[in-house]
């Protein structure tokens, strides 16, 4: 199985286009001479190839590249969880991906609600405010979810 678009498309948009390690944007700007360039990897936590790195043969095949079981480095951070394995075990990627994808989030939290100040300071409520609006609220309440869902993990 491969990485699907849709897969693709909410594992950078979680990841706020930057590395979950050193947080460097994984975007470089276009020149005048060149288009612009993806300096980022998607990275499996739990390798589908037998003598991966972090390979599990109990883990679920169908799952292998799951949104869950990927996350994005820059490429130093990928070949360095790579290479040193017993390190950065599973366990400890899923912890650098749940902390940066948490913080993604409440940066995205605190510019919607930055937006909507400034909207209503400016008295100009219009449907890209109310929109949100929703997801202010909306990502509260995920927050809040997670947070239980977390300590009930603990």
């Amino acid at each position: 199985m491969a990485i699907t678009d849709k897969t693709r498309k909410l594992l950078w948009g979680r990841s706020g286009r930057s590395c979950a390690i050193c947080k460097c944007d994984l975007f470089i700007d276009a020149t005048t001479e060149s288009e612009e360039s993806i300096v980022g990897d998607e990275c499996h936590i739990v390798s589908g190839q037998v003598g991966g790195p972090r390979h599990d043969p109990t883990f679920p095949a169908d799952i292998i590249d799951d949104v869950s079981n990927l996350l994005v480095l820059c490429r130093v951070h990928h070949k360095m969880v790579d290479d040193q394995f017993r390190t950065h075990t599973a366990e400890v990627l899923r912890g650098i991906k749940a902390d940066h994808e948490r913080s993604v989030r409440l940066a995205n939290v605190a510019a919607a609600q930055r937006y909507v100040e400034e909207n209503q300071r400016r008295a100009d409520v219009t449907f890209p405010f109310l929109c949100m609006a929703g997801l202010i609220s909306s990502v509260r309440s995920n927050l809040s979810w997670n947070r239980t869902a977390s300590r009930l993990q603990s």
